[in-house]
């Protein structure tokens, strides 16, 4: 990547699809260097707005702290009547754009881990794996199996957390707490093998820096896995909970990543390419819905529930103990590169340049590439499904920030 191309991802966000494009392409694109704006300078475009030039209606503010959301989160919503004609989010009240300019890798790592808590093995898997990459380091077999076993974990544990938010949301009280009882269950043997119930303090530079048991692994996920196997069945003959999401908040977008890009029929996976981590090595059965909606989003993470159980199943019997040692030497390299993972929300991306220190580091997070999806396909619906379509969506104001 040229100066030029990292001259323009700090403008970057008033056209996500653009600011996507960097990323897989490498290329400059000349607009996005012409309207240098902020962050916060931009929701109108995140929601499409302003190229739309919308108005009318009645206006009102939802948030930023308000009943029922995790986050805080404010949203400019216009209605007429009962159904929302455009909205348009401010994510600037809570979010992570953490400064790791001039800090060296070992800071930037805790730093970059704790972006978004639940997707913490993913964001230091993909720092390890960038930094790596522009240092010469080849990790050990066994450092990367280790780190997308809990990548896996992670991916169990946030959609069995989605699945139950939207249960939450449909007011099914007892499939909510039985949900949260299993994510629990994954939290706490993630907390016992890997020292912290969100993987922290688990990777560092070229290696596994904590002890990890893997022995009955498999099967503690497997157990968690068929019982929310069973309760699914009992979920989807619920028409109770399935009319609530069902045509809910359906929206197709290129620009979309992770489940909600594979609830709209697109094949975007990380895992499906040759990335940092080695799923190539491994099989599991890639699902696609068509609908967009967030049932079709809520089939898409319980079949990923399954099929995670199963790559762990692969991945533990070729696992016996984590290599901890450091490597024979760490260079001084200098030099810069990016990298994807695939995290529970979907494509996430890294940029970094490294000199004696982070010169320059740029994210775009599944939750912000997401956003847009979620504005578009909330258009036109009524308030009261608010609710299950961001929580279909799984997103995270914490890791909206983008750059950091």
């Amino acid at each position: 990547m040229t100066e030029e191309n990292t001259d323009v991802l700090s403008g970057a966000f008033k056209d996500i699809e653009a600011w996507n494009a960097i990323f897989r392409n490498g290329t400059t694109l000349r607009r996005m260097q012409e309207n240098r704006l902020s962050l916060y300078e931009n929701f109108d475009y995140i929601a499409g707005r302003a190229e739309r030039g919308e108005s009318g209606g009645k206006e009102f503010i939802y948030g930023p702290s308000s009943g029922g959301m995790l986050e805080s989160i404010r949203f400019r919503m216009s209605t007429e009547g009962e159904r929302i004609s455009s909205l348009v989010p401010e994510f600037s009240f809570k979010n992570r754009s953490l400064k790791l300019g001039g800090k060296d890798t070992e800071t930037a790592l805790l730093l970059a881990e704790r972006i978004n808590g639940p997707y913490s093995a993913s964001y230091s898997a993909l720092f390890c794996g960038v930094a790596e990459s522009i240092l010469g380091i080849q990790p050990s077999h066994e450092v990367r199996l280790t780190r997308m076993l809990a990548c896996e974990l992670e991916r169990i544990a946030c959609h069995l957390f989605v699945v139950g938010r939207l249960c939450e949301a449909a007011s099914q009280s007892v499939a909510t707490a039985h949900i949260f009882g299993l994510r629990e269950k994954i939290l706490r043997m993630i907390s016992r093998r890997f020292g912290h119930r969100f993987f922290f303090g688990l990777n560092d530079i070229g290696r596994i820096r904590t002890p990890v048991d893997f022995h009955g692994i498999s099967e503690s996920v497997d157990a968690v896995v068929n019982e929310f196997g069973d309760l699914w069945q009992h979920l989807s003959s619920s028409t109770l909970f399935i009319d609530r999401i069902q045509r809910t908040c359906p929206v197709h977008l290129e620009s979309s990543v992770g489940p909600a890009a594979r609830a709209s029929g697109y094949s975007t996976d990380e895992r499906l390419t040759e990335g940092l981590l080695p799923y190539s090595d491994f099989s599991f059965n890639f699902r696609k819905e068509y609908e967009g909606d967030s049932l079709s989003r809520a089939l898409i993470r319980s079949h990923e529930i399954e099929e995670s159980g199963s790559i762990i199943a692969q991945v533990t019997d070729q696992l016996h103990k984590a290599d901890a040692s450091r490597p024979a030497s760490i260079s001084d390299r200098r030099g810069e590169g990016i990298g994807r993972i695939e995290s529970p929300g979907g494509e996430t991306l890294l940029y970094l340049r490294l000199g004696d220190s982070i010169e320059r580091a740029y994210i775009r997070s599944s939750s912000l590439a997401n956003l847009q999806a979620f504005v578009r396909g909330i258009s036109g619906a009524v308030f009261t499904d608010f609710a299950f379509a961001w929580e279909s969506f799984g997103l995270w104001v914490c890791e909206m920030g983008g750059v950091i």
